[in-house]
């Protein structure tokens, strides 16, 4: 795979290099802001084309807030083809859910930094979101589910598709 990574936090950005290289990852960008992170992606699809996985933080530069997370969004939308996997702190329902309605039907992720336990897991869901798969950490589902209980999407479900969504939060 071909991949961009950003984070402001160069041990972090680094260390998520060194392993997805070690996985035979190839990672031909890497931004330590969201501007950054937007114009890198730019570069490259005027160049050798589009990564086949952006892997990006949720709170960067410039404003440590949501950067990292509207640059995702802003690339989904200019290039629908793009899978983004996003890497946070913070249990963020809303977060997810702006990821997911924003734009594109490239693979999506939402990750817990702290909930990833194993480096296997973490590369398998980053090999999963590459191929148009959907990973979200199972408390940002819960969370979700819970704060839009009278969303009228959601109230179409039947109790058994709850149930199911419930297990693929849970990776089951």
């Amino acid at each position: 795979m071909r991949l961009l990574v950003a984070d402001d936090a160069a041990l972090i950005r680094a260390g998520l290099i060194g392993l997805l290289e070690r996985a035979g990852h190839t990672v031909i960008a890497e931004a330590a802001d969201a501007p950054e992170l937007v114009a890198q992606c730019r570069r490259l699809v005027s160049g050798d084309g589009l990564p086949d996985l952006v892997i990006a933080d949720v709170r960067m530069p410039p404003s440590m807030t949501d950067d990292g997370l509207r640059a995702a969004v802003q690339l989904r939308e200019g290039y629908p083809g793009l899978p983004v996997l996003m890497l946070s702190q913070y249990v963020a329902p809303a977060y997810a859910a702006t990821l997911l309605e924003g734009g594109g039907s490239a693979g999506v992720g939402y990750l817990l930094k702290e909930r990833v336990g194993r480096v296997a897991d973490f590369l398998a869901s980053a090999e999963l979101v590459a191929a148009g798969g959907v990973v979200i950490d199972p408390e940002v589902v819960g969370q979700l589910l819970n704060s839009r209980r009278g969303d009228p999407v959601l109230g179409r479900l039947t109790p058994r598709e709850l149930e199911v969504l419930a297990l693929m939060a849970n990776g089951s």
